[in-house]
């Protein structure tokens, strides 16, 4: 028989991650006979579910993120957990803007997000989304897992959907019919009146990405979004003073969910410094200043040297302004 003080010690280790209430609920139910039975089959349920997910999600990772609503086009499931986080953190979504690169350094950079806990990449070039759909295949069953591809760009949406990207930004809204299959849409939004527009057509959906020139204008068009959106704020990266983190925290204290890193990923040899550096200030609500001095693995996401509270100025950003 498992008593109270068993019970609390034997599962100790496998509770730390629940909720406090959650906790206090199986804390409180399992000294008592009906209580341990009802105990039992909640952890199970859980343990069941997550289980089901990962394997879901190992199976076919594009297929995971797809939508699974019965809302015609809104981002739902997964997907929507991921572009808006429970725990309200910004994620974070890096653009991949170098259809130049190989296979080989497209599968590098592809991993070095995934490591870098990126929360989903975006693109407008369609065979790069297609190497990025593999790459992140090829981490089923890992951790970091697969993360989701979105997709922009002018070419028929049947293509775009077979190629297993998870979400299509769309600008000019228009009746889809069956065309989109499961996959996602994102509306991008630069005023006010294209709002209407969208809803207009699509009264379901559900996450805006927002290009804006001004904090004001941001504010103006959330102001007009449904309740609960998912909304991407599109920020220019490697900023003088490196000003977009700082921009960053502001746009989250203005309801955005997410934040898109614009050609955050180009081909050059700062991509993955500058990669680790944003998402790391983001999520751990460190200063603006750079404090990773050199990159010790640059295909396995670990840094190394010693930390600096020096501003820094990127060699990408310098190599445009002298042109």
């Amino acid at each position: 028989v498992l008593d109270h003080s068993t019970f609390t010690e034997k599962t100790k280790s496998q509770t730390e991650t629940w909720s406090p209430k959650m906790r206090k609920m199986i804390t409180w139910l399992s000294p008592k006979p009906v209580g341990r039975i009802i105990a039992v089959l909640y952890v199970f349920a859980v343990l069941t579910s997550s289980l089901n997910a990962f394997s879901l999600q190992s199976k076919n990772p594009s297929k995971f993120w797809r939508r699974s609503s019965t809302e015609r086009y809104a981002v739902s499931g997964p997907l929507k957990q991921v572009l808006k986080k429970p725990s309200k953190a910004l994620s974070t979504i890096v653009e991949v803007s170098a259809p130049s690169l190989t296979v080989g350094d497209i599968d590098v950079r592809s991993m070095q997000i995934r490591k870098s806990n990126g929360s989903a990449i975006y693109t407008k070039d369609i065979e790069t989304a297609k190497k990025l759909v593999m790459e992140q295949k090829s981490a089923q069953g890992d951790f970091p897992g697969p993360v989701p591809i979105i997709f922009e760009g002018d070419i028929e949406i049947s293509h775009a959907v077979d190629s297993g990207i998870s979400a299509l930004i769309i600008s000019q809204p228009f009746n889809y019919g069956s065309e989109l299959s499961d996959v996602s849409v994102i509306y991008r939004i630069m005023c006010p009146e294209a709002i209407e527009e969208v809803l207009d057509i699509d009264q379901d959906a559900n996450a805006f990405l927002i290009e804006f020139y001004s904090m004001e204008k941001f504010e103006e068009i959330v102001d007009k979004l449904p309740d609960g959106s998912i909304i991407i704020a599109s920020v220019e990266i490697m900023q003088p003073e490196n000003v977009e983190i700082e921009l960053c925290k502001n746009l989250k204290n203005k309801k955005a969910t997410s934040i898109l890193m614009k050609e955050a990923i180009v081909g050059d040899n700062e991509d993955n410094e500058y990669l680790f550096f944003f998402i790391d200030c983001i999520a751990k609500k460190k200063s603006s200043n750079f404090n990773m001095t050199g990159l010790t693995g640059s295909t396995n996401g670990h840094f190394g040297g010693v930390a600096t509270t020096t501003s820094r100025t990127w060699l990408r950003k310098k190599l445009i302004e002298s042109m």
